[in-house]
């Protein structure tokens, strides 16, 4: 009796000894887990914004060196700030601007622009609205004609699309509604004049 007493401490003894090594692994994993997605979301970061480590600008900035990355995180910055920042989508008071079609035109937002009937259309008939909401942005077309304005065209740019176009190409357009595009648009300049709509 004493013997198998003496098999089943050692035994319980190792299965204690064991669970605790098993422990100290799952802490190590739960360590090396969350530094790894630590390294992750600080690689994302960066590759999104280019923001540099502050050690590195202050170390720039004390040698008299302009880092090429600064300005580019700048650019990135006021054209991003509309789709990143929380605080513009859940406003209040979402924000809305119209501008005249020969203004978009002029600072090449817009490329071209089509309807059914384009022979009838004048760009200084026609104004568009942006309307900032919280799962993107309504967009309408509106022509007026002496006193009577109507709107020719409304459609919505998800946020998710507004994403997808702040990687785009400088040269790259995108035509709105997707199905029979009305306004075709730079996605760069866009991107920006959305972000000047949101700062103001």
């Amino acid at each position: 009796v004493m013997a198998n007493r003496k098999e089943y401490s050692a035994y319980l003894s190792q299965m204690y000894y064991g669970m605790r090594q098993v422990e100290a692994m799952k802490r190590r994993h739960e360590k090396d887990v969350q530094q790894a997605l630590a390294s992750y979301e600080a690689a994302n970061r960066f590759q999104l914004t280019l923001q540099l480590p502050s050690p590195l600008i202050e170390a720039a900035k004390d040698l008299g060196v302009q880092l090429h990355l600064e300005s580019a995180a700048e650019r990135i910055q006021s054209r991003e700030e509309f789709v990143r920042n929380a605080n513009v989508w859940h406003h209040k008071n979402d924000p809305v601007m119209t501008y005249p079609m020969k203004k978009l035109l002029s600072r090449k937002v817009v490329v071209r622009f089509a309807d059914a009937d384009a022979s009838k259309l004048d760009a200084r008939e026609l104004r568009v609205t942006f309307h900032l909401r919280g799962d993107g942005v309504d967009v309408s077309l509106l022509l007026k004609r002496h006193t009577t304005e109507s709107v020719l065209q409304k459609f919505h740019i998800a946020e998710a699309s507004l994403r997808n176009l702040q990687k785009s190409d400088e040269k790259a357009t995108i035509g709105f509604p997707e199905e029979t595009p009305v306004l075709v648009f730079s996605q760069t300049k866009l991107v920006e004049m959305l972000g000047e709509i949101a700062a103001n």
